[in-house]
């Protein structure tokens, strides 16, 4: 299934971390790891406080398509950023504070 564990975790290339303990893990992997458990949960609406941080190009490009999919299956997203959003390709409405 698409929710499996070691799935999963392959989409962050996190396999050999599957026993791990959190605590050792980077502060990026740890993102990751908080990423996939919101992934599990099928929650309709994902409210993210700057999901970008520490995540690696790579991880921001899966971010990115996961938000756009989960957009096109009718969720919703709320997030905050201070950076640029890698979201360039998809709708958003922006608001500065």
């Amino acid at each position: 299934s698409e929710n499996s564990v070691s799935e999963l975790a392959a989409v962050f290339q996190l396999e050999e971390h599957l026993n791990t303990p959190c605590g050792l893990l980077s502060a990026g992997q740890k993102r990751q790891v908080a990423l996939l458990g919101l992934w599990m949960s099928q929650a309709p609406l994902w409210l993210l406080d700057e999901p970008f941080t520490a995540l690696d190009d790579n991880a921001c490009n899966v971010l990115m398509l996961r938000i756009q999919s989960h957009r096109q299956k009718g969720g919703a997203v709320l997030l905050s950023s201070h950076q640029q959003l890698p979201l360039h390709s998809c709708e958003y409405q922006e608001y500065l504070l």
